[in-house]
């Protein structure tokens, strides 16, 4: 094995052996995603014709890899691109949108723009559809509380009824401000 800083290897052959033995990855939890498959990929082709069919596509490599991790994440990303309305340009629009920096973690770790976004509209769906849909939603300021509550620094963090991961968000941000390292937690839903 070659020699490591940590948990990250620095010999270009342990990566690559790493990336290329499926029992490694499994053993680590990790999937190694075709470059066809990729986000890098799929900004990179926004721009062509096939943008759709592209997009289905690498969720079909995908799919592929859950289904062999576990038969019971099959048909969880289902083909919905090319049936959708949007046009390629549209589609391709999203992806550039979406590449923006201000949408990376790594440009800007304080931000969860996306994660925002989608807490707004769920709990703008719960409130619409009444008690039905919302017993299924925890509004993300009663999820902020647990957290501070239960202060995650270490250990498992375990939601059984994970719906769009709040808990696990919040914990690591919980993590990052209170100076703790995420890599002494792991979650499990």
């Amino acid at each position: 094995m070659g020699p490591k800083i940590g948990s990250i290897y620095t010999d270009q052959d342990e990566i690559n052996y790493v990336l290329e033995d499926r029992d490694e990855c499994t053993a680590k939890n990790t999937f190694v995603i075709p470059k066809t498959a990729t986000w890098q990929y799929l900004k990179d082709n926004a721009e062509q014709d096939d943008i759709k069919v592209r997009e289905d596509d690498a969720f079909d490599q995908i799919q592929d890899l859950l289904t062999d991790y576990n038969r019971q994440l099959s048909n969880i990303l289902p083909r919905i691109f090319v049936k959708s309305e949007l046009s390629a340009k549209q589609t391709g629009g999203i992806i550039n949108l979406l590449s923006h920096p201000k949408f990376s973690e790594k440009e800007n770790p304080e931000s969860d723009i996306l994660g925002g976004i989608y807490e707004y509209y769920i709990g703008r769906f719960a409130m619409a559809e009444g008690s039905g849909a919302g017993q299924f939603f925890t509004p993300g300021s009663i999820v902020r509380l647990l957290v501070e509550l239960l202060e995650p620094y270490k250990g498992r963090i375990f939601d059984p009824a994970c719906g769009s991961g709040g808990m696990f968000v919040q914990s690591m941000r919980f993590i990052n401000e209170h100076g703790g390292n995420k890599s002494d937690i792991s979650i499990y839903r």
